[in-house]
C-alpha cells in the first residue's frame, strides 16, 4: 500500500467514525498544580470552552452558582472542572488512567504517589477515619492534593491553593 492509498484509507475511517457518532479517545492530558493539559489555572471559561469545546456548559440553576461552578469536562470521564468567578481555579480527576505529570493516578497505592512527590503534607481526612489528604503545594499559589481510601488514592485535586482546599468543591 502506498503513501496516498493509506491517507484515503485513513480518511474515509475517519468519516465512518463521524457518521456512526463515534467521538475519538480523549487526549492523554495530565494534571498537575497549574491546570490539566491545555486548560490552565486562571483561564477564563470563555477560554477553556474554546480548548474544551461548545459543549463544556455551566450548570444551569437551581443547581449551578455563577460564583462557584463545577462541571464535568466533555470528552474526558473521570474529571471535572471548578470555575470560580468566571476563571478556572481547580482540576478533579477520579478515574484509574487519568494522571498527573509524574505519573500519579487514582486508584494508585499511597506509597507510589509518596515516591513520586517527595515532601507531601499529611493532614486527616475529614468524614473517614484513618484516612488523609497528601497535598503538594502551595507553590506560585497552586497545589495538588491526593485524597486517600484503602491504601489508595481516591481523587486528585490540583489548582489555586484555596480551592484545594475545599474538600466539599463549591458546596
Amino acid at each position: 500500500m502506498n503513501r496516498t492509498s493509506i491517507t484515503r484509507h485513513l480518511a474515509a475511517f475517519a468519516v465512518g467514525l463521524a457518521a456512526a457518532g463515534a467521538t475519538p479517545a480523549a487526549p492523554a492530558w495530565k494534571l498537575s498544580p497549574d491546570g490539566f493539559g491545555p486548560l490552565k489555572i486562571g483561564m477564563r471559561f470563555s477560554e477553556a470552552r474554546r480548548v474544551a469545546g461548545k459543549r463544556l456548559k455551566p450548570t444551569p440553576p437551581p443547581q449551578g452558582n455563577p460564583q462557584c461552578d463545577q462541571m464535568l469536562l466533555p470528552g474526558h470521564p473521570g474529571v471535572s472542572l471548578m470555575f470560580v468567578d468566571g476563571r478556572l481555579q481547580r482540576v478533579d480527576i477520579y478515574k484509574p488512567g487519568i494522571r498527573t505529570t509524574r505519573g500519579a493516578a487514582p486508584g494508585d497505592a499511597v506509597r507510589k504517589v509518596r515516591q513520586a512527590y517527595p515532601g507531601l503534607t499529611a493532614t486527616p481526612h475529614k468524614y473517614a477515619g484513618g484516612e488523609q489528604y497528601l497535598t503538594l503545594g502551595p507553590s506560585g499559589g497552586h497545589a495538588l492534593r491526593f485524597q486517600t481510601g484503602k491504601g489508595r488514592i481516591d481523587r486528585i485535586y490540583g489548582g489555586r491553593w484555596q480551592e484545594v482546599q475545599l474538600v466539599e468543591g463549591c458546596f
